[in-house]
């Protein structure tokens, strides 16, 4: 159970992170098309229970391109990205970057009473520092590409 924190982030989620799911076709001139909204997901099992493969629907949202793609996603894949840098915004312009800081323990996403954090029972026993990093960095760094680079399937 996500309670949020004990002082910031009340009531609001502790655990959360995202990453970008990338899908996306070059064109025959080069250029690259993203289909940017997600519009369902499908979590598909595998002979491997724990390498289960995501199945995202996505559509374009531009009014030049319009099309939709499936793109498949490996669990691995998925966990490398989580188990990455988080995203920063760092310099005189502001850019994303990696974070290379310190990341408090337990890593931001555990869940409490997980292989982690077996002795916390509520997100409200996270440490200030925890809460306030996963509020400045919920985003991590690296997206996750799909299987072969590309999409299953394209329609436009």
């Amino acid at each position: 159970d996500d309670d949020g924190g004990q002082r910031s982030l009340l009531n609001k989620w502790t655990t959360f992170l995202k990453a970008r799911l990338v899908c996306s076709v070059i064109g025959e001139d080069g250029v690259e098309t993203f289909f940017d909204e997600l519009r369902d997901v499908f979590l598909l099992p595998t002979q491997d229970e724990k390498h289960p493969l995501l199945y995202g629907v996505f559509s374009t949202l531009g009014s030049v391109f319009r099309g939709s793609a499936v793109c498949v996603y490996s669990m691995a894949d998925i966990r490398t990205v989580f188990n990455g840098p988080f995203a920063h915004k760092e310099g005189h312009n502001y850019q994303w970057g990696p974070y290379t800081g310190r990341v408090p323990y337990p890593r931001p996403g555990a869940c409490p009473g997980g292989t982690f954090t077996p002795g916390l029972r509520s997100t409200r026993e996270f440490s200030d520092e925890l809460v306030t990093f996963v509020r400045a960095h919920p985003l991590m760094f690296h997206a996750v590409y799909p299987v072969q680079r590309r999409p299953l399937l394209v329609r436009t």
